[in-house]
């Protein structure tokens, strides 16, 4: 099987930072224009 996806580079950084009870949406596709894509958002920070 090949593996496909997020690769878990990108992946393990965020999933350290994520609170439990909280979540993290990764969007993927394959027919994104790159010019247009958002660079990935700040995490949201409680104080």
């Amino acid at each position: 099987m090949a593996d496909v996806g997020i690769d878990d580079d990108s992946i393990d950084p965020v999933k350290s930072k994520v609170k439990q009870g909280s979540s993290v949406l990764f969007r993927l596709s394959a027919c994104a224009v790159v010019e247009r894509v958002k660079p990935p958002s700040r995490m949201a920070t409680s104080s």
